[in-house]
């Protein structure tokens, strides 16, 4: 999320724009498996106008978004602990650790703009020449540095949460040089444009390709889903009843934009499809739920049960984007 007047008082100076240093370069900030424990949610807003566009051109961010967030599953994942890591060697200038984990409500998020706390619990660090990285929506009480001490790249700063203005367990990663924000993607300044030759400031070692849309969830259910649950706890069961009910199986996404194709289904143990549930998305979301059951008045044989969920979109070059994600239960 943003972090609109996080630090003000060591941030708002305005210097004259210089180039990228060749040797400042950012490790990845969370200690997770991008792709398979966290996920890019928002890219950096780089449109020079209104409609809010990622450094690809795409619409994996929102308007106004100054950093990049790296979402968790849920929060069991965030209770559990996920370090936060230092992306560069530095001195820490300032921290704040004392905001409450929660989804605010929208009254709730204004408030915390209006007091300039939207991004709850951080670290301000210093780099030299110009350069600072800032971490937003950390776990209350998890950060372990203080102002003043010096860090080394990979150090643990503290724990991803939800402070602030978070609507979900994230970090933000914010990136500064002279009091510019810098798109970590490109090098470049965001509003300069999203059509722009890169020169990322990720180290060479860091992976990390664009994902247009992502399948980051998906469980089975017995009945209808609680998705307020499943963003406490996004696992799946391993094994549920075959007692007379519904089956059900859900996905989550990020990203899903206007005439995505969504697929779920559930196939017996014989393999042979037993629900379906297609759906041609009508709106963006960042984040969207969705599911497929099939009732059991006699309840299910057992046996392995497969849940699958599948986002489909056009390709710009003619050739689609697809991403699926799989899930499977006993039925005992």
């Amino acid at each position: 999320m943003a972090l609109r007047g996080f630090f003000l008082a060591l941030v708002s100076l305005v210097f004259a724009a210089q180039a990228v240093a060749a040797d400042f370069r950012l490790q990845f900030p969370l200690k997770c498996e991008i792709g398979k424990t966290c996920w890019i949610v928002n890219y950096m807003d780089d449109a020079k106008g209104p409609d809010a566009r990622d450094y690809a051109c795409g619409i994996r961010t929102y308007d106004g978004h100054d950093g990049t967030d790296i979402g968790l599953p849920d929060r069991v994942a965030m209770e559990t602990g996920t370090d936060v890591l230092a992306a560069a060697a530095g001195k820490v200038l300032r921290i704040r650790d004392s905001v409450e984990d929660k989804e605010p409500t929208e009254e709730e998020m204004a408030a915390l703009e209006k007091a300039n706390r939207g991004c709850g619990n951080g670290i301000l660090i210093d780099h030299g020449d110009g350069w600072q990285t800032i971490y937003c929506h950390m776990k209350q009480n998890s950060i372990r540095v203080r102002p003043g001490q010096a860090v080394s790249t990979g150090d643990v700063l503290g724990q991803a949460g939800q402070s602030g203005s978070a609507q979900f367990p994230h970090l933000h990663l914010g990136v500064l040089r002279q009091g510019d924000r810098l798109d970590p993607f490109t090098g470049m300044k965001n509003d300069t444009g999203c059509a722009q030759q890169k020169t990322p400031l990720w180290a060479d070692n860091v992976k990390l390709p664009y994902e247009p849309v992502i399948a980051y969830a998906a469980g089975f259910h017995k009945g209808v889903p609680d998705f307020e649950a499943v963003k406490i706890d996004a696992s799946s069961p391993r094994m549920l009843s075959g007692e007379p009910g519904a089956l059900v199986f859900w996905s989550a996404f990020y990203g899903v934009r206007t005439g995505d194709r969504i697929s779920l289904s559930i196939s017996d143990p014989s393999g042979h499809v037993i629900a379906t549930n297609e759906v041609t998305q009508d709106k963006d979301r960042a984040r969207q739920f969705l599911y497929v059951g099939r009732k059991g008045e006699k309840g299910f044989a057992p046996g392995s049960y497969k849940g699958t969920a599948s986002v489909r979109r056009d390709g710009k070059d003619g050739q689609p984007v697809t991403r699926t994600i799989e899930r499977d239960v006993l039925l005992k």
